[in-house]
């Protein structure tokens, strides 16, 4: 639905065109700041930045995030893939392009595959694929790549055209009702994602000991209350903290 949608949207500087780049900008930034709190559980080389990343449920921020960047990015990269489509079919050159287009043309391509590869490896990490075992390694190479396309994309058109980029972005040209009630149901897919996850999560309920209860640590678990304990497995990321 959502492609079908999608293909007779026309994305520059529409109503969606702001929404799906706000959205990834946004979304991109709290799971950039989320996941770098929780990179410094096993990475000291973040230590500096300390100070300025978020504290508390960061792993909740950082889920959800994911899941709106994943959304927002997969129907931005449908669009552009139908734009390029597009253009190879009428055979429209770039010859005519200035070098400030063209590094911005191949910025962008670059950031297409950071954008893509950051939801594939998420939804690899968050689905908890254990025959990967790098992956959360892969997962945080490319999320220096994301800074990077960051500061080489959004910071070179802030140095250029200061706070009329702000402006650019969040200002549409035109809107239309169909514009509308596709961003819709875009929110409603984010959301759906959103209430999914949260049930997928899974509780451990602990049986209270009292302080008199004897447990020897000898792994038999020939204890009485073991046998009321029900086993649980659960993968782990981060060593130790979680």
């Amino acid at each position: 639905m959502l492609v079908f949608l999608l293909s007779g949207t026309d994305l520059r500087k529409s109503f969606v065109w702001v929404v799906l780049h706000t959205g990834l900008l946004l979304t991109s930034l709290i799971s950039l700041f989320t996941g770098f709190r929780i990179a410094l559980t096993s990475n000291d080389s973040l230590t500096l930045l300390s100070p300025i990343l978020p504290q508390g449920e960061v792993h909740t921020w950082h889920i959800y995030s994911g899941l709106g960047f994943a959304i927002f990015s997969c129907v931005m990269l449908v669009r552009v893939f139908q734009r390029y489509k597009h253009q190879s079919a009428v055979g429209k050159t770039t010859s005519s392009q200035t070098f400030t287009e063209r590094y911005h043309r191949w910025v962008r391509r670059a950031g297409y595959l950071l954008i893509g590869a950051a939801t594939v490896t998420g939804l690899f990490h968050l689905s908890q694929q254990t025959y990967l075992p790098d992956i959360d390694r892969l997962h945080w190479f490319i999320a220096l790549g994301m800074v990077a396309y960051l500061v080489l994309h959004v910071g070179v058109y802030w140095v250029m055209f200061g706070n009329k980029v702000l402006k650019h972005i969040l200002t549409p040209e035109r809107t239309s009702r169909s514009q509308i009630r596709f961003v819709a149901v875009i929110f409603l897919t984010v959301g759906i994602a959103g209430v999914t996850t949260s049930n997928l999560r899974q509780e451990i309920k602990v049986l209270p000991l009292t302080p008199t209860t004897l447990v020897n640590v000898d792994g038999k678990g020939e204890e009485v209350f073991w046998r009321h304990a029900r086993e649980t497995s659960l993968q782990t990321m981060g060593e130790t903290t979680f």
